[in-house]
């Protein structure tokens, strides 16, 4: 009976050490777990923070695009209504005594095709031509598509993600109806000395105009919020 006792206790003394070291074994296991789930975690975040990093530098980019894009438009109506309401002919405007320079001095070389070739006591004889020697600003896109093949969606908050979506999907999205493209190629092919091409030109770069500073009013918000990410 005696030795009987003394198996009883040495077994209950073994079974709590092999329980003391299967519950250490799977604490350590489980502090394991939750360390690569920590650091999967956390590589995850940085992805995410690279990724929004890439964006925030494409929307400003296409801030800068747009706002260069309403300013082109802007200043080819100045040109526009210059020839509307000083029309004479087809190579010459009748205008104002000193009109013509203090737009020069105004706009810069905005005006720097159209030379003063004779004067009167209230007139300026001007003969004008429209010389277009810019290309219409494209918006980017690739970070955000990048972004899309990314996997990283479904890991960023339903709003962050929602906005963005929203934003992209405006930017992309053509307002006017008149593809750039469509509008270079109407400056090639109509020479801009005719009142009615200048016209139609002008309602062009009038529409581009207006969605380029549309687009502009969709994408500052979204770029001062998304400098809190």
């Amino acid at each position: 009976m005696k030795r009987l006792f003394q198996k009883i206790r040495y077994f209950n003394a073994d079974w709590k050490n092999h329980l003391v070291g299967f519950i250490v074994t799977l604490a350590g296991i489980l502090i394991a777990l939750q360390l690569q789930d920590w650091q999967e975690t956390k590589k995850e975040k940085e992805r995410i923070r690279i990724a929004m990093e890439a964006i925030k530098l494409e929307l400003q980019a296409n801030k800068e695009t747009l706002q260069v894009g309403a300013e082109v438009y802007n200043e080819m109506k100045k040109v526009s209504k210059l020839v509307f309401n000083y029309y004479k002919n087809d190579s010459l405007l009748l205008v104002p005594v000193g009109y013509l320079d203090s737009l020069k001095t105004k706009n810069g070389e905005l005006f720097s095709d159209f030379k003063i070739v004779k004067k009167t006591p209230t007139h300026d004889v001007v003969k004008w031509s429209v010389s277009l020697n810019f290309f219409p600003p494209k918006l980017y896109f690739d970070n955000w598509e990048a972004l899309k093949l990314s996997g990283l969606l479904h890991l960023m908050p339903h709003d962050r993600l929602t906005n963005l979506m929203r934003v992209y999907g405006e930017l992309n999205r053509n307002y006017s109806g008149i593809g750039q493209d469509e509008l270079l190629l109407f400056i090639r092919n109509h020479p801009l000395t005719n009142l009615n091409y200048v016209k139609e030109y002008s309602q062009m770069t009038g529409a581009l105009g207006y969605e380029y500073e549309s687009k502009l009013h969709i994408i500052e918000p979204t770029c001062r919020e998304i400098e809190k990410y």
